[in-house]
């Protein structure tokens, strides 16, 4: 049991990194634009649809100091983690339904979209907080259904 969660905390953590590698190209590289995003979600002068997106902006606030290196470590920090705790939820998720081998290979086939995924604008969601939130919603679903069917049964 050890071996197995060690192996898909490595896979994980290996491809949260890979993620930060793909983010810190692109922030480092557009970190104007980044602060720039930054301070006008907070102070609510963004124009639409990034008006409406200020979860990751406010969330990261407290770890920027205004200078452009602490926009870019807050914002790779926040992708790193929400990256890993997306394929963490996505596979709890798939384990619903399929054995682990399964599921991991899913969360894999996600895993190398996920650049696709995070870099196409105004059809894609903008951040891994966003899927995190999805997967929630649907364990709540989840939960739901299971404790209506459950109660529907005869004794």
């Amino acid at each position: 049991m050890l071996k197995r969660v060690c192996f898909f905390a490595f896979i994980f953590l290996h491809i949260a990194l890979y993620m930060w590698n793909i983010e810190a190209r692109k922030h480092i590289q557009d970190v104007s634009l980044l602060m720039q995003l930054h301070n006008e979600t907070v102070n609510g002068t963004m124009a639409e649809p990034y008006l409406y997106r200020v979860l990751v902006p406010y969330v990261l606030s407290p770890l920027i100091d205004g200078t452009p290196r602490s926009y870019v470590i807050a914002y790779l920090l926040g992708d790193t983690l929400a990256s890993m705790a997306m394929l963490w939820l996505l596979f709890k998720w798939c384990l619903v339904f399929v054995n682990e081998t399964y599921a991991m290979l899913g969360v894999l086939l996600v895993a190398f979209t996920m650049p696709l995924m995070m870099n196409w604008w105004f059809y894609s969601v903008s951040t891994p907080l966003e899927v995190c939130l999805w997967l929630l919603g649907l364990f709540c679903l989840k939960h739901i259904w299971d404790s209506r069917s459950s109660s529907s049964l005869p004794p």
